[in-house]
């Protein structure tokens, strides 16, 4: 145990098919261990291990790995008590498991799925190190039985990730998930699918994910505070989102009939590319806007209907209407150029160009309003347009 290090630790091979209990102290150090078709119980004990193979016969629950080089897990089916990756690269040889309430943790280095899923109670990775996880089309699966644990607890700075697949969790208890600190990669913002079960959904202020879907689920959706920040989110039919979502990379909104929170186009944090959110059906929010600062964003409703309870802001980045309907109350034209060539744009209340913005209408159908106001910026009618019977059209400053 004293001194062991990856370069010093032996290799050890247990042979035959005997029952005898072996023990391992805790702390100690091996190379690769392989426990070859044994079959018994170490016991509880933690292993620092380049390389690990497990044996059917063998009961594991009470091991802890701690993989401290490169080199490759195999459970051969049985399950361990948790796992930690703290250096080079751990392979899954086939699919793993830790008990349900057990914890896999990555402090640094990669983890490659290889084709395999991991199922564990929690996934941990509170550090700004460097960290990659390669899922492929595989998932790791958060499965812990305590009702309101925080089963996916990542810090993104640092953190990249390659493949299709990413986190996925059924809600049959309360379940908490955190993925804090603004990702400083492109590939940051891991994706995570909610599949099942109605117990309730806690994020985090500030969460990212590049995916964010909840197909399957019935699940009740809140954040502790402020909103979650996401690529591409799919909601689920028989769910509800009491959710504010700010998006920060392209990628597309699927509602499925249910209304968010408020909805903001660009993250003024992640200002890495322009960005396009695409709408991929109807959407109701309680408020939208595009964020002012950034290099920014695009939202375009690809002909399906936007409805906004509140407020609609456009503070910088466009809109692609195309031929779909926006209602809100009061449709607001700050700091940017807007030009209406066709849609409908339905406020309820009032239109208003200000902050150095201006807006042109050409085509498309502004509805009648009974305020249209200008504060600053310039207004351009090329088609005709008349306010309600007794609207009022305020020009405080601009042409």
């Amino acid at each position: 145990t004293t001194g062991g290090t990856s370069s010093n630790s032996p290799n050890l091979s247990l042979t035959g098919s005997g029952t005898s209990v072996q023990t391992f102290t805790t702390g100690s150090w091996f190379g690769s261990l392989n426990f070859g078709t044994t079959a018994f119980d170490p016991g509880t004990t933690s292993l620092n291990l380049d390389a690990l193979t497990l044996s059917s016969g063998g009961t594991f629950t009470g091991l802890t790995a701690t993989m401290v080089a490169s080199g490759t897990i195999t459970s051969n089916g049985a399950t361990i008590a948790a796992l930690t990756i703290s250096t080079g690269t751990t392979t899954l040889g086939d699919a793993l498991t830790t008990v349900s309430t057990g914890t896999t943790t990555l402090t640094s280095g990669t983890l490659v799925l290889n084709g395999f899923d991991l199922t564990t109670g929690i996934f941990s990775s509170l550090i700004t190190n460097t960290r990659v996880i390669t899922f492929g089309s595989n998932y790791i699966y958060l499965v812990h039985t305590t009702a309101a644990q925080t089963v996916l607890n990542v810090e993104n700075p640092n953190l990249s990730w390659t493949g299709t697949g990413g986190f996925r969790a059924a809600m049959t208890v309360t379940r908490t998930f955190k993925t804090g600190g603004t990702p400083n990669t492109l590939s940051a913002g891991v994706n995570l699918f909610i599949t099942s079960g109605s117990a309730a959904i806690t994020f985090t202020a500030g969460d990212w994910y590049s995916t964010l879907d909840f197909t399957g689920s019935t699940s009740s959706a809140t954040v502790t505070a402020s909103s979650v920040n996401v690529t591409t989110l799919v909601l689920a039919s028989g769910g509800t989102y009491g959710l504010n979502f700010t998006t920060y990379k392209s990628g597309t909104i699927t509602s499925n009939g249910k209304t968010i929170g408020n909805l903001v186009i660009g993250n003024t944090v992640y200002n890495v590319a322009p960005t396009v959110t695409t709408l991929a059906g109807p959407l109701s929010c309680t408020r939208f806007n595009t964020q002012a600062a950034g290099v920014g964003s695009t939202f375009d409703c690809a002909s399906y209907n936007l409805s906004s309870s509140g407020l609609f802001t456009l503070n910088a980045g466009g809109i692609l209407l195309n031929n779909a309907t926006i209602t809100c109350t009061t449709f607001q034209v700050n700091g940017v150029s807007f030009t209406l060539t066709q849609g409908t744009i339905t406020p309820s209340v009032s239109f208003t160009v200000g902050s150095s913005g201006s807006f042109t209408y050409t085509g498309g159908t502004l509805s009648a309003v009974p305020t249209f106001t200008q504060t600053l910026g310039d207004v351009t009618f090329n088609k005709a347009y008349s306010l309600t019977s007794t609207g009022t059209y305020t020009l405080t400053s601009g042409t």
